[in-house]
């Protein structure tokens, strides 16, 4: 649960912010999280019924919306964004600065390989090693905001998705979360909205 996770985060820190290193990391995490999590058997009988199916698509969708609507006022983005600056305008996963296949990997990466490794790390991992309690719950809530710069929307997200965990198991709390960054990257891409990347 934990070394995918942290071989993120560490390539995050020590590779230089380009859309090359976004594809590396995907492809590196990627890669050694399907290798563990089939090894130790992280998402062995892993099923999800057609209710919790439903529940975390919405759930998903509704972060989403939570996450971009705000964006609307200049107040939120100067005030509730950390180190917010206006957005230049040119986004280096832009397909016309890195070409398609890195503007993909950003999908795939974020959709794909982020989003269920910071759901097994946090609220499958972390949750239950704090304690598993209404401690534990808020203090995994806070720490996933923190990891984000948009950390009001950062923590609403946590709520989101660690009720889902706790209610309707792990694999609808995975799902949410891949469904709010696909669908945030395919607005990115189709709208041209950059500054979410």
């Amino acid at each position: 649960m934990i070394a995918p996770f942290a071989l993120w985060m560490a390539l995050l820190s020590f590779l230089p912010a380009s859309a090359a290193s976004y594809s590396f990391r995907t492809v590196v995490v990627g890669a050694l999280a399907i290798a563990l999590y089939w090894w130790c058997g992280a998402l062995k009988n892993a099923r999800i019924s057609i209710a919790s199916l439903v529940v975390g698509i919405s759930a998903g969708l509704l972060v989403f919306v939570l996450w971009v609507v705000p964006e609307t006022s200049q107040w939120y983005r100067e005030h509730l964004i950390i180190g917010y600056k206006p957005f230049s305008g040119i986004s280096p996963y832009d397909p016309n600065v890195c070409g398609l296949g890195h503007t993909l990997m950003r999908l795939i990466g974020s959709a794909f390989v982020i989003a269920p490794v910071e759901e097994l790390f946090y609220r499958k991992f972390l949750y239950k090693w704090t304690g598993a309690d209404r401690k534990a719950f808020w203090l995994v809530v806070a720490l996933f905001a923190l990891e984000h710069d948009r950390i009001v929307v950062g923590a609403l997200a946590g709520i989101v998705y660690g009720l889902l965990a706790i209610r309707k198991g792990i694999s609808s709390a995975i799902l949410a979360h891949v469904i709010t960054n696909f669908v945030l990257g395919l607005y990115v891409m189709v709208f041209d909205h950059w500054e979410f990347w």
